[in-house]
């Protein structure tokens, strides 16, 4: 059996299913199962297979049954950088390029010295891995409440060769006395996001693989969609910054309404190639005149 006969192999099995691009796919899990790079597979398709090709089908037979291929292959493409993804951990997805270059954006733009960034809810850790490569020398924490999370970021963070101490586990609305800290240290601060913005009822429309095996809490956010947004404008009341946020399809117009009620500076909305608002770019005022009392007074020594 030739790596051709295994690649149609894969494609025939996987063209039973909803599948969109089965070779695609197949030659995706066929890759990764002998660990072949594009151009090694293309010169080596009719080439016999030595090896056990038993890892191959058991790939093609979990995507069948519904296991999304990054939880398979245990990798996904992000940029120009590969990141290691594991199961119960959120699959990034291009859509969230747009938040990285628009962070880049604004901190190269800006007249400002020194810079900090922060990120609530960081997943397999790319946003603040492709942040540190490109600001090497720019301060970064993190927090995502879920350890897996955790160990998949500190897998990522030495595979890309930045330091671990960026990641931090834990609950980002729990960490007051560190966020007072960080924040009324005179840099300019940059907080990115890509909350949980789907309705419930959005949700419940999702596809199986995604209901079945991605994590609920990095997805769904309540009623509106828009319910996360309130919570962390809630909580950073007393902080001047800048936050950037991954935003889902028509939700603009509430989020605008929502700004409102916070008297922040009108919010910039970014498109996407296909024209669908992706990112809102805040720069968000204290509402409290004397940061650094206020941040006492809100938070005390908790």
């Amino acid at each position: 059996m030739t790596l051709f006969s295994l690649l149609k192999w894969g494609e025939k099995i996987l063209s039973q299913t909803a599948i969109e691009n089965p070779l695609l796919e197949s030659e995706i899990l066929l890759r990764a199962a002998f660990n072949l790079s594009k151009s090694q597979l293309l010169s080596r398709l009719q080439d016999l297979v030595q090896e056990d090709s038993s890892l191959f089908k058991t790939y093609v037979k979990s995507r069948r049954e519904g296991i999304p291929l990054a939880y398979i292959t245990q990798t996904t493409e992000f940029g120009s950088r590969t990141y290691t993804v594991l199961p119960g951990v959120l699959i990034p997805r291009p859509e969230t390029e747009w938040l990285v270059q628009e962070a880049i954006s604004h901190i190269e733009a800006s007249s400002h010295q020194e810079w900090q960034i922060i990120e609530c809810g960081f997943g397999t850790g790319i946003i603040s891995i492709e942040l540190s490569k490109q600001f090497p020398d720019t301060p970064i924490l993190a927090w995502d409440i879920n350890p897996k999370a955790y160990e998949n970021a500190i897998m990522n963070a030495k595979k890309h060769l930045v330091p671990t101490t960026i990641f931090r586990q834990g609950d980002f609305f729990q960490q007051k006395k560190t966020l007072q800290s960080c924040l009324s240290n005179g840099k300019q601060t940059v907080l990115v996001c890509n909350p949980p913005y789907i309705s419930d009822s959005d949700y419940a429309n999702l596809e199986s693989q995604i209901l079945d095996h991605e994590p609920i809490t990095a997805l769904k956010a309540g009623p509106k969609g828009i319910e996360f947004y309130d919570k962390l404008l809630s909580f950073l009341k007393p902080f001047c910054l800048t936050l950037i946020c991954e935003i889902g399809i028509h939700q603009r117009p509430p989020l605008e309404n929502m700004f409102k009620t916070y008297q922040n500076e009108p919010a910039r909305f970014v498109k996407d190639f296909h024209g669908i608002y992706r990112v809102f770019i805040l720069n968000k005022t204290s509402d409290i005149l004397d940061n650094t009392k206020s941040l006492n007074a809100t938070f005390g020594d908790s």
